[in-house]
């Protein structure tokens, strides 16, 4: 036991009297209790790294609710536009539509006109019908104007008046060709710019999709952390509820040993019993040997009221809490003759075990 505490560099130094063995065993389960503070300690500090990174982690989630918010808002945005561009063309549709039934209607009233001069001349007629054909193609109209021209001589006043109304026919036709052209070209346009935001919501819907894997990647990491933050609470809270009774039995063990070292301060009825159970303690005996005085102090009603000791054996696998429950109790396995309780998760491993030691449970 002396070369494991040398290897941990805790050193009990001896004095020129012989040491007992429950001296020796006091040293050792004090030695076990300071490496036990050593690891809650440690335990604290890495509680504290967890901690700071699941807030870390916290951050990053607000982060990215705010950019899916800022997408949002930027969509609604672009639907609002999409909507007004929509009752523009809803708008230049009408127009367009009015602008075809003035001509249908202007082109009634040239059919109706040509009727008339049907009527009044036969050879109208002929005219007439190169108008109507002049009306599908208006580049070719004023060549054949001329052409009828030269050949009606006779009919140059009506001609005259029929010229100056196709004249003005043909400048409105100009104007409308004119708007419908523009107007073609203004859909065109606008539907150039609704394939290019097709195109850009079609890329932000990606981008959408991805934000949501990645979040619930995230989500998936925290919920991971949180099981692992639990664990360790309840880790803590056990160690904290063993070193609440550690701490409720020391006051009790100091003033035991007081009373052992320090026999006058006794009452007494119980000198005689410190009195007895100092020779047993200094001569090094055995729980075996000291037996039965314990017995016959127990019969004559002697036996001193000593609590329950509780100890806790804290480390990994290997670190040797074996050896030191079994020089505790005094025994090659501590196993025998215990009732054990064991409750084991992938992080936890703990045993219980009952046992006497210097007339003390």
């Amino acid at each position: 036991k002396l070369k494991d505490l040398q290897e941990k560099d805790i050193w009990v130094c001896q004095s020129d009297r012989k040491w007992t063995k429950d001296e020796r065993n006091k040293m050792e389960c004090f030695a076990l209790c300071v490496e036990t503070e050593t690891e809650l300690k440690r335990t604290k500090l890495e509680l504290d790294s967890t901690s700071k990174s699941l807030q870390h982690k916290d951050q990053q989630v607000e982060d990215y609710k705010r950019q899916i918010e800022n997408k949002d808002t930027e969509l609604r945005n672009r639907e609002k536009i999409m909507e007004e561009k929509d009752a523009q063309l809803k708008d230049r549709n009408t127009t367009l539509e009015k602008t075809s039934k003035e001509l249908e209607e202007r082109d009634r009233a040239l059919h109706e006109r040509d009727q008339q001069l049907k009527l009044k001349d036969t050879q109208i007629q002929e005219t007439q019908i190169q108008v109507e054909e002049k009306e599908n193609r208006l580049v070719e109209k004023e060549k054949e104007l001329n052409e009828k021209n030269e050949k009606l001589k006779i009919l140059k006043e009506r001609l005259e008046t029929n010229e100056k109304t196709l004249s003005e026919r043909d400048a409105v036709l100009m104007e409308t060709n004119n708007k419908l052209q523009h107007a073609t070209e203004q859909v065109k346009e606008k539907i150039s710019q609704l394939e290019n935001m097709n195109k850009l919501l079609s890329e932000k819907e990606t981008q959408l999709k991805n934000t949501d894997k990645e979040l619930e990647t995230s989500n998936n990491k925290l919920e991971t952390l949180g099981q692992e933050l639990q664990d360790k609470k309840r880790q803590l809270q056990e160690m904290m509820i063993v070193l609440e009774q550690q701490k409720t039995e020391l006051p009790e063990k100091n003033k035991q040993l007081q009373e052992l070292k320090d026999p006058e301060s006794l009452d007494p009825s119980r000198r005689g019993n410190s009195k007895d159970l100092l020779p047993s303690i200094m001569s090094g005996e055995t729980q075996d040997s000291a037996a039965p005085i314990r017995r016959r102090k127990s019969m004559e009603g002697l036996r001193p009221s000593l609590a329950e000791l509780r100890l806790v054996l804290l480390g990994r696998t290997g670190s040797g809490k074996s050896a030191a429950g079994n020089t505790i109790l005094s025994r090659e396995e501590r196993n025998q003759a215990a009732t054990s309780t064991a409750t084991s998760t992938s992080t936890q491993q703990s045993e219980s075990t009952q046992g006497e030691v210097a007339g003390r449970k």
